[in-house]
């Protein structure tokens, strides 16, 4: 237990039994202490996390109770290391397993959002009939300037409906960016990997999407009489 404004605290292995986040936020309450107090911290910490290990101001890397100081300097010669501690490649596995591993996982966050696709299907089709009973019209006229300003009213009207149905689904991307950035500083695929499956799995959801909102408002409004085209 911390009483009073010490200046200076020495702890070891504070870490033990902790989960990550546990340690993060002990270690960032004591980094915030020390720094108003203006005192000093000298922690020993085993394997921290990355986040915790970014929140020291100074890093003391200790070896057989030596401080290692100007040997962090010199290059390792990696003649001296067994070819099979080598490594040949960025990643650790092929591109294709780098992609079939990233479209599993987003499919899985797909099945596991599944009720926001249901809920969007639901609203686009909810506005298609409120849209069907605005421009009801099963023959739309071309003669004039005003029939002319109904007609794109109604192909404006229903772009910005598609539009901004995808939207809900912006709020989970950004939720989202500070895991792809963690795995991506730390090679766990590279971005076109993560990229290309949530741009190509959405595509089937966009083409049902469309295809509700066709299928239910394109003859009413009367884009064109033949239900059939």
């Amino acid at each position: 237990m911390l009483v009073g404004p010490a200046r200076a605290l020495f702890m070891d292995e504070i870490s033990t039994g902790l989960d990550s986040s546990t340690t993060f936020q002990i270690v960032n309450s004591l980094r915030q202490s020390i720094h108003i107090l203006n005192g000093t911290a000298v922690i020993s910490l085993l394997q921290p996390a990355p986040e915790t290990y970014d929140l020291f101001d100074d890093i003391i890397l200790l070896s057989d109770g030596q401080i290692l100081g100007d040997q962090l300097a010199i290059p390792f010669d990696k003649s001296k290391s067994h070819p099979a501690a080598l490594t040949t490649k960025k990643y650790g596995v092929s591109q294709k397993e780098l992609l079939k591993a990233c479209i599993s996982r987003e499919l899985l966050l797909m099945k596991r959002n599944s009720f926001v696709y249901i809920f969007k299907m639901t609203q686009l089709t909810l506005m298609a009939l409120i849209t069907m009973t605005l421009f009801f019209r099963t023959k739309m006229r071309r003669e004039t300037v005003t029939d002319g300003g109904i007609y794109l009213g109604a192909l404006f009207f229903i772009m910005v409906i598609i539009m901004f149905n995808g939207f809900s689904e912006l709020a989970m991307s950004i939720m989202k960016l500070p895991v792809f950035y963690k795995q991506r500083d730390l090679l766990f695929y590279p971005p076109w990997a993560y990229a290309l499956p949530t741009w190509i799995l959405k595509i089937p959801i966009t083409l049902i999407e469309v295809a509700i909102w066709v299928i239910l408002t394109y003859y009413v409004i009367g884009f064109d009489p033949n239900a059939r085209r």
